[in-house]
C-alpha cells in the first residue's frame, strides 16, 4: 500500500514495512481481507495469533466486549525473515518467499474462522497481515486505522515486574505489550 502513516508535529510513526528486508513483493507485505470499517465504527485491534495468548484476547473480545458497533481489526504480524542466508544463492530466496507465502495463506485460513465468529455477534471483521517487528506493527496501526482499542493477549512465561508494569499491573508483561502501552494514546487491554 503507498499511503502513510498520519504524523502530527510532535509525533511520526515510520511506516514499519519501508525497512522490511523481505523476499516478497511490496504489495504483498500488507494485505488486508475482509469488510473494511465504516466511520462510524467503534474500531477494535486485537493483535492475533493462532496461540494460547493470540486466541485469549479474541475470545476475551467475543465473551465479553463484543458490541453491533464494532469493526474488528485482526492483525497477524508475521517475520520480515525466516532463514538466515546460507550463501547458496536464490534458492534461500525462493525458500523463504514460498514459506512466507505460506505462513500468509494458512493466517487467511484460520482468520475467515474468527471472522465468521465476530461477524455472528453482530460486528464487523477484517484480517490485516503485516510483516514486520510485532510491537513497532501494532503501535504503526493503531495510529495509521485510529483505533478505539487494543486488545493484546499475555505470555505467562515473563521475569518478574518491574517499574511502572508492577505498580500498575502487579504482574509481569512483555515488551511487545510494555512498548504498546507507553507508545499509544488509545485504551489498551492485557487479557492474563
Amino acid at each position: 500500500m503507498t499511503d502513510s502513516a498520519p504524523t502530527s508535529p510532535s509525533k511520526q510513526i515510520p511506516n514499519p514495512m519501508d525497512s522490511v528486508q523481505t523476499h516478497l513483493d511490496k504489495e504483498e507485505v500488507h494485505s488486508v481481507i475482509g469488510t473494511p470499517a465504516q466511520p462510524n465504527d467503534n474500531k477494535v485491534l486485537i493483535g492475533w495469533k493462532n496461540s494460547p495468548d493470540g486466541n485469549k484476547a479474541l475470545e476475551h473480545y467475543l465473551n465479553k466486549l463484543a458490541k453491533p458497533q464494532d469493526h474488528v481489526i485482526l492483525l497477524v504480524v508475521l517475520p520480515t525473515t525466516l532463514f538466515k542466508s546460507s550463501g547458496f544463492g536464490t534458492d534461500d530466496k525462493k525458500m523463504e518467499r514460498k514459506a512466507l507465502r505460506d505462513l500468509r495463506e494458512h493466517a487467511q485460513q484460520l482468520a475467515s474462522e474468527k471472522i465468521k465468529l465476530i461477524e455472528a455477534k453482530g460486528a464487523t471483521a477484517s484480517l490485516e497481515i503485516v510483516h514486520g517487528e510485532r510491537r513497532y506493527v501494532i503501535e504503526w496501526l493503531a495510529l495509521r486505522r485510529k483505533v478505539d482499542l487494543i486488545i493484546l493477549g499475555r505470555k505467562k512465561a515473563h521475569a518478574p515486574a518491574k517499574g511502572l508494569s508492577k505498580v500498575f499491573l502487579g504482574h509481569p508483561i512483555g515488551s511487545t505489550v510494555q512498548h504498546v502501552l507507553h507508545k499509544v494514546s488509545v485504551p489498551v487491554l492485557v487479557v492474563n
